[in-house]
């Protein structure tokens, strides 16, 4: 589903905008970002798109060019930190799986789809490759530590 309105309807304020859940939503956000490891600007950079796409992350090409350079700078660039784009984007994807999968009411095939996954069987592989655990041993781990 694809919404299409004039770009000046960005300025106007929302008649249903909640300054509450603005205030929680950015509170999450952060303590996001503060549980992710201290890194470069650049990578700091990729976080805030990526975390800003709501379960889209952007290709590389997408992402460089949103930051303002090439595709080969970017790469480049992380190179020097020995990163790619892709451990960048696993690493989000990982930290936001674990938040999800603390919440034992929310579905694996939502929390799939929350990261990025199209499909939940995809999503359980690169859990497992991430942590060494499947989504639901992570669960079940979880609960034990707090039972």
């Amino acid at each position: 589903m694809e919404w299409r309105f004039e770009a000046s309807i960005l300025a106007e304020s929302c008649p249903n905008a909640n300054p509450i859940t603005a205030s929680i939503t950015a509170d999450l956000c952060d303590q996001l970002m503060a549980s992710l490891p201290t890194d470069s600007k650049l990578v700091e950079q990729i976080r805030k798109v990526c975390l800003s796409q709501r379960g889209k992350f952007p290709s590389a090409e997408d992402l460089a060019q949103q930051v303002g350079m090439s595709t080969r700078t970017l790469h480049r660039q992380l190179a020097t930190e020995n990163r790619s784009y892709q451990a960048v984007v696993d690493e989000i994807r990982c930290t936001l799986a674990k938040q999800f999968l603390d919440q034992p009411d929310l579905p694996v095939e939502e929390v799939a789809a929350q990261v990025g996954f199209s499909e939940a069987a995809n999503f359980r592989k690169a859990f497992k490759r991430w942590t060494g655990l499947t989504p639901s041993e992570y669960r079940q781990n979880k609960s034990q530590v707090y039972a």
